[in-house]
């Protein structure tokens, strides 16, 4: 992440109309966290999936669901837009939701068994990690497990009879860490900061963690401590001038070979005395 160059004077009006200065050894202002700059790039596709086989196989049915037909659209995404990528914390459950539709005349497939096929963004290898079933207008909804970067899609056998399935597209579920942040008064304009991250296994150096203060429409970042191995960090700063209500959180950027991508913690309201 590129921080851009420190200005003698960060202002901003916080609170009640109050103004606050950081000192210009201390602050550097960051753009609003993001994705890594790029994915770890995806292989072939279609290709093979390890586990997948036709639900239809050991049961009375010939066809996989009302209106089924080869001739599909299947789509696939993260919430209601279905978009093709999205970052959650990696303790939090990813939802696939998507629809399968006669590609002819948009009338949704009812009641088809889909296969949900998953591969690790740092481990290539794709999966079958579950089943998904439209509903009576074609849409289904899927929930994951939590964890690290995925790439998830969809597959679709029409008949009992089809050997090679319909891929969906593959969209990509970006992992990003748990980032935990206490502040402690220590008076006299002095807080400390106490935090922890977590998610994956901490690179034996440490991880590079921001403290920022809220500074207009961007964050001033106020101290730049390391974590230890145990994701643990501890740092103060003495705020100047005369404002007394800031916003704070810590970011966590993309950094080295970790596995996780750029998060932040909760954002905290503090009063400094």
């Amino acid at each position: 992440m590129i921080m851009r160059s420190p200005s003698p004077k960060l202002r901003t009006r916080l609170g009640a109309g109050a103004a606050v200065t950081l000192s210009a050894t201390a602050a550097a202002v960051l753009p609003t966290p993001a994705a890594a700059v790029s994915d770890p790039p995806p292989g072939n596709w279609p290709t093979r999936v390890a586990g997948a086989a036709n639900p239809l196989v050991g049961t009375p049915f010939q066809l996989n669901g009302g209106g089924a037909t080869p001739a599909v659209r299947l789509r696939i995404g993260f919430g209601k837009r279905r978009v093709t990528r999205v970052t959650r914390r990696v303790d939090q459950r990813p939802i696939l939701r998507g629809r399968l539709s006669n590609a002819v005349t948009g009338a949704g497939i009812t009641g088809a068994t889909l296969v949900v096929a998953a591969e690790l963004t740092a481990q290539p290898g794709w999966k079958a990690v579950g089943l998904a079933r439209t509903n009576g207008r074609g849409y289904f909804r899927s929930v994951q497990a939590a964890g690290l970067s995925r790439r998830f899609a969809v597959l679709y056998y029409p008949a009992v009879t089809t050997v090679y399935p319909i891929f969906s597209r593959r969209v990509l579920m970006r992992a990003s860490p748990r980032v935990f942040l206490r502040t402690v008064d220590v008076g006299r304009r002095l807080i400390r900061f106490e935090g922890r991250v977590s998610g994956a296994p901490i690179p034996p150096g440490g991880l590079n963690v921001y403290v920022q203060v809220r500074n207009g429409p961007d964050w001033a970042t106020a101290r730049a401590p390391q974590t230890g191995a145990n994701g643990r960090f501890v740092t103060r700063y003495r705020f100047r001038g005369t404002a007394s209500r800031f916003t704070i959180r810590v970011f966590v950027p993309d950094q080295g070979l970790w596995p996780l991508y750029a998060g932040t913690s909760k954002q905290l309201r503090i009063r400094v005395r």
